[in-house]
C-alpha cells in the first residue's frame, strides 16, 4: 500500500471514529495468518461491512462520501487477501 492510500485510509478511520467512537474496537486493517489443525493456512479479518446498514429497520445514517469511504477499504482488505492467497504478494 502507497504511502498516500495509508494516509487516505487513516483519514477515513479518523471520520469513522469521529461518527461512531466504539469502532476503535473493530478496526478492519488487520489481516492475521493461521495454520488449522489440518494444516491449511487461512487469511483472517474482520469482515466490517457497513453495507448492513442498508437493511436495518432504523438504520444509522453515515454520510454517503464516509460510506463509500468505508465500503473501498473493505474492498482493498479483501483484494490483499485474495492476492495473498494467490501468491501474487
Amino acid at each position: 500500500m502507497s504511502k498516500s492510500s495509508v494516509s487516505a485510509t487513516s483519514a477515513v478511520g479518523r471520520k469513522i471514529l469521529d461518527y461512531s467512537p466504539e469502532f476503535i474496537a473493530f478496526p478492519p486493517c488487520r489481516i492475521a495468518v493461521l495454520e488449522d489443525s489440518a494444516r491449511r493456512i487461512w487469511l483472517v479479518t474482520l469482515d466490517w461491512d457497513v453495507t448492513w446498514m442498508d437493511t436495518s429497520a432504523h438504520p444509522d445514517k453515515i454520510g454517503e462520501d464516509l460510506r463509500k469511504d468505508a465500503i473501498r477499504i473493505r474492498e482493498v482488505m479483501e483484494d490483499i487477501m485474495l492476492a495473498a492467497a494467490r501468491g501474487d504478494l
